[in-house]
């Protein structure tokens, strides 16, 4: 029975892709309540140098639009550099999530709960203990801001490509918000996907997924950092000293996924994602690079 499942799922996009046609192609998930699978992440930062992989055991329950997905550890394992302690790098404890139609997060379920987690994984690590405390006098919500990246980053990138419906020309765009990563307010962009026409040899559908910020965006969102920060120090800010800044300010982000999905869980069994940035205002630079292999298995027989 899982094979007929596999093959009508195949034969459908094949059908969809056939010449004359112009049908919009969707990938709904088909996940049995209950279903569990294993997830694993590979996550390479520089300049830091550092390559983390985990795996998580992830278990979906039926609630509302989405879902609720429970996460739970498996395994942790510095790659690079030799000699890192893992349990300082990834959290070791379990949670759950609302999720929507995708399994895209959504929401932290038991929020305070796991703030608290988040909190007693960062003091055990010698030198965040004795730094947590200024960190969270300038930045107060920096605690639930890191429980949220640590709980949900990898999951959304894994599902970007989940559950969408795409027109006949096999491309979707939408609107979406973009973490500063130099802090202060999101910005606004503009997410790309295009669907590639799907290969029976492989049997997967490919989406490739690409973010452009806005860079008017950006500025408005340097602008209420560097006010904010003003304002809590209680300096002022000299007559055209922020617009210079702005003028000279300069934002190359790029962020592109590749999604391989499976036609029958509609599950993204495979994903590389790269996310870089190079940032300089006033004078001062910065720039980061990231780099993801997500993968997941499929969990059975779809309903």
């Amino acid at each position: 029975m899982r094979h007929l499942h596999r093959w009508l799922a195949i034969g459908a996009l094949l059908a969809a892709a056939a010449p004359g046609t112009a049908a919009a192609q969707s990938y709904p998930l088909r996940l049995q309540d209950g279903a569990t699978w294993h997830a694993t992440f590979e996550r390479a930062s520089s300049p830091e140098q550092v390559t983390v992989r985990f795996t998580r055991r992830l278990t979906w329950s039926s609630a509302g639009a989405g879902g609720r997905l429970l996460v739970e550890p498996v395994s942790a394992d510095v790659l690079a550099p030799p000699g890192e302690d893992a349990a300082q790098l990834v959290p070791d404890f379990a949670y759950a999530l609302e999720v929507d139609a995708g399994l895209r997060p959504v929401a932290l379920i038991d929020k305070a709960e796991v703030i608290a987690a988040t909190r007693r994984w960062l003091l055990r690590q010698p030198r965040m203990a004795q730094a947590l405390p200024t960190l969270e006098a300038r930045a107060p919500n920096l605690v639930e801001l890191t429980a949220w990246a640590l709980a949900a980053q990898e999951l959304i990138l894994l599902g970007q490509s989940q559950g969408l419906s795409f027109g006949p020309e096999g491309s979707l765009r939408r609107q979406g918000e973009i973490q500063n990563p130099l802090g202060g307010s999101p910005m606004s962009g503009t997410d790309t996907f295009t669907l590639e026409p799907f290969d029976p040899r492989t049997g997967k559908a490919v989406v490739s997924f690409r973010r452009d910020p806005d860079q008017a965006s950006f500025r408005a969102s340097i602008t209420s950092m560097i006010r904010a920060m003003a304002q809590r120090d209680g300096r002022a800010i000299p007559p055209g000293v922020l617009d210079q800044l702005l003028a000279t300010a300069v934002l190359d982000l790029s962020f592109t996924c590749r999604h391989e999905l499976d036609p029958v869980s509609g599950l993204a069994l495979r994903a590389g994602c790269v996310r870089s940035f190079r940032a300089e205002i006033g004078g001062t630079a910065r720039q980061k690079e990231e780099r993801w292999t997500l993968t997941q298995e499929r969990p059975g027989p779809a309903r």
